[in-house]
């Protein structure tokens, strides 16, 4: 019985990865992914949301090699979303729009037991808002309906720039797939920037740009000041 059942936890642990998308990778000098990127939730919970409120945990800088903090990973998702049409609410916004939703971004790290110079990196992009419960659709709660998450395995501190680009990289897949499902949304943006380009096309004289040609013969003619 005891043989059977490390049979079975051994077939277990070979099928993990290939079920949840784990990935096995080398990296380039000290750095190296145990565990990579997973998804859990229902795009579908996110059609017709109008925006989110973001709310950044604070990332443990101590053990980041860098600067990186709350604020300006809260800018910097917030900038992306706005560019891509995804509206960015206030605290005070987001209480009146339906669901209260808010997108919810976290960076943590922390040292392995006896193992100084081993950092396990985690970072989850999560989208919350209010359901109902199925038995009793006049209970309300939060829930998560959307996440994303990257776990990594790091010989030393991680650097800040890893930590920005794993967390645009979540925020960009949320956006795929607030997208997704919002293909409005998506189109709206295009065509606003369509008629920016337009407009800046408009304004620029290509004679402003471009030299007249006699006044170049003649500047050469003239040969450079001085002599």
């Amino acid at each position: 019985m005891r043989a059977r059942t490390i049979t079975v936890v051994a077939i277990i642990a070979v099928l993990i990865p290939s079920v949840w998308g784990v990935r096995l990778s080398g990296g380039r000098g000290r750095q190296r992914d145990l565990l990579t990127k997973f998804v859990f939730g229902q795009a579908d919970t996110l059609r017709g949301m109008k925006g989110v409120h973001v709310v950044v945990h604070e990332p443990p800088s101590h053990l980041i090699s860098g600067d990186v903090t709350e604020e300006s990973l809260r800018i910097a998702v917030e900038q992306h979303l706005r560019q891509c049409g995804i509206g960015v609410l206030s605290e005070d916004e987001v209480g009146a729009v339906p669901g209260k939703p808010f997108l919810y971004v976290g960076v943590s790290a922390v040292v392995a037991h006896g193992m100084e110079y081993n950092v396990a990196l985690s970072a989850d992009v999560e989208l919350n808002q209010t359901v109902s419960l199925t038995r009793d659709p006049n209970q309300t709660c939060y829930a998560t309906t959307w996440r994303m998450a990257s776990r990594s395995n790091v010989l030393g501190r991680p650097k800040a720039a890893r930590v920005r680009r794993t967390v645009h990289y979540l925020v960009a897949k949320f956006t795929e797939e607030y997208l997704r499902v919002n293909p409005g949304v998506g189109e709206t943006i295009r065509q606003q920037q369509a008629g920016r380009r337009e407009q800046l096309k408009s304004r620029l004289d290509i004679n402003d740009l471009v030299p007249d040609i006699d006044d170049v013969l003649s500047a050469v003619k003239q040969g450079p000041e001085g002599d």
